[in-house]
């Protein structure tokens, strides 16, 4: 097993997979194996692009979203496509989700931090929330308003389905979703 981790070089971080740096960026994110090599892939942030980045190749480009840092960035399994936070002004009141170049949803107060993409890779879910009352965030579309949402997403084998457990006062259950284009 190989550990994966981000250094910073005066101005600049580079992604570092199995002891081997790979460039100097304004931002980088952990890199994570893709494919039977296992060939470390990674988001960096370099021009105001965010790029996914294979080894030292750069697969696509995008432009950023949000006035930050990207935070909880996230690949999809065979890493064709990206989701991370970022907040939305200078100011860090609120949060917006970015997928591939573009806002995904609404502005949050609050996040989980983390993305789940489906096994096709096609969708991506996030849990967000105001004040009062917490969303789960289906490809961009809000939920209805829970008191909380259990952090963990289970997809169907097809991507057809998502289901997820959501608390409103007393009750508990589990919700099942059809995901965006999914034919019921």
């Amino acid at each position: 097993k190989s550990v994966s981790y981000v250094v910073n070089r005066g101005e600049k971080r580079s992604a570092v997979y199995a002891k081997k740096a790979y460039g100097r960026y304004d931002w980088a994110s952990a890199p994570v194996p893709v494919g039977k090599r296992g060939t470390p892939h990674f988001g960096a942030l370099s021009d105001g692009k965010i790029q996914i980045v294979a080894e030292k190749t750069e697969r696509a480009s995008f432009d950023r979203v949000g006035a930050s840092e990207p935070l909880a960035f996230t690949l999809n399994a065979d890493a064709t496509s990206y989701a991370y936070f970022a907040y939305a002004t200078e100011e860090n009141e609120v949060l917006v989700a970015a997928r591939d170049g573009k806002a995904i949803g609404e502005k949050w107060n609050r996040v989980y931090p983390r993305f789940w993409f489906s096994p096709n890779g096609k969708s991506v879910v996030y849990i967000a929330g105001d004040r009062n009352q917490t969303y789960v965030v289906i490809d961009g579309q809000s939920s209805e308003g829970y008191d909380d949402v259990y952090p963990e997403m289970h997809f169907s084998a097809d991507s057809q389905k998502v289901a997820f457990c959501a608390r409103r006062g007393q009750k508990i259950w589990w919700k099942v979703v059809s995901l965006a284009g999914a034919a019921d």
